[in-house]
Parts: structure tokens; sequence; C-alpha cells
């Protein structure tokens, strides 16, 4: 899979496009993870962070809810920062 974000709070560059994978582990049940680089204001590699998701579709399909968790590396592969966070998304026609 890929991703991208214009919401960074330090502007578009101050990171990568996200790659990673994604499974279905049943008729409503997704998990993947995903990283990407992060950089400094200069556009300096900062390091990478890490995101592994688990997210569930309702019974009709049209919204769905995610728990996840990070993991923010410093340029040397040190875990610097974890954390967890929680999306919810409807289907728009």
């Amino acid at each position: 899979m890929s991703e991208t974000s214009d919401g960074a709070p330090s502007g578009p560059a101050s990171r990568g496009p996200g790659h990673g994978v994604w499974n279905r582990r049943n008729r409503r049940h997704y998990d993947g993870s995903f990283v990407f680089q992060l950089f400094n204001p200069d556009g300096s590699f900062a390091g990478t962070q890490k995101v592994t998701q688990n997210l569930r579709l309702n019974a009709s399909g049209d919204r769905w809810e995610d728990n996840a968790t990070f993991q923010i590396f410093d340029a040397n592969d040190n875990v610097i920062v974890t954390g967890c966070a929680t999306a919810v998304g409807t289907r728009f026609e």
C-alpha cells in the first residue's frame, strides 16, 4: 500500500510518502502497517515513523473505525516516541 499526507505539522516537505502492507483478516477486519521518512526543516533526514493499524468495517460496509499505534525512530533507528491513535471514516458518494 502507499499513502501521502499534506497534514504534517511543518508542511508536506517534513515527511515522505508511506509504504507498507495490509491484510484482510475476515469479511470486515483489516490490519496493516506502513512506514515513512521524516525530515528536518532544512531537508536533512530526521528518522522514520511506523504505523500499525487495526481497521474494522461496520456491517453495512459504509463506516469504519481504526485503532493504530505508532513508533518514531531517530536517524540512528532508536525509538524516541511511541503512541496510539484512533480514526473513523464514512463512505460518501
